[in-house]
């Protein structure tokens, strides 16, 4: 079921025109700056659009007084960590096509002042995800005490999503219309 319903949304979201995408990522990261704790946060993980994602770097111009961190995942063992990452264009891409930095600079180390922000093809109304099915964001937070923030472009929240025990819901979720979890 969870394999069927990933190709539908990703040739749905691969659909998305270059403009809409930039405009409706440039919306959320805009409410995302506009939320009532976004001063708290000190050190935000994002990610490197993969695929139509919600694409984060505007954030970095938005308010550059932050510590970026993207991640790094380990083509051995799938464990996922992020590295403080200064200059894009230095990113390369990892053997499932995902840009991402050395790993050679300063790691994230959580603590309160941390919000990891988490990629899905989709989300539901309870914060649960649809990812690539890899796991690495599950893995990721799996026992951790750090807010996340779910963003997805608005038709792709579903009521429902199916999940499993494993999974790691968001206790945020943005699309461009605003926040839909708080």
């Amino acid at each position: 079921m969870k394999a069927a319903l990933r190709k539908e949304l990703a040739v749905k979201r691969s659909a998305i025109t270059v403009e809409d995408w930039s405009k409706r990522s440039l919306a959320i990261c805009e409410a995302i700056v506009k939320l009532p704790s976004w001063p708290h946060w000190k050190k935000i993980a994002l990610y490197e659009s993969f695929r139509n994602e919600v694409d984060l770097r505007p954030l970095i111009r938005l308010a550059p007084d932050r510590d970026y961190y993207f991640p790094k995942i380990s083509a051995l063992n799938g464990t996922m960590e992020f590295f403080l990452g200064h200059d894009l264009s230095k990113f390369q891409r990892n053997s499932w096509g995902l840009l991402e930095p050395d790993g050679l600079g300063e790691a994230l180390a959580e603590d309160d002042q941390t919000l990891i922000i988490v990629p899905a093809l989709a989300y539901d109304l309870a914060g649960h995800r649809l990812g690539y099915g890899k796991g690495f964001y599950d893995r990721f937070l799996n026992g951790k005490k750090i807010s996340t923030i779910g963003v997805c472009f608005s038709e792709f929240l579903i009521e429902q999503l199916p999940s499993e025990t494993h999974d790691q819901p968001v206790s945020e979720l943005i699309t461009e219309d605003g926040p839909v979890l708080k």
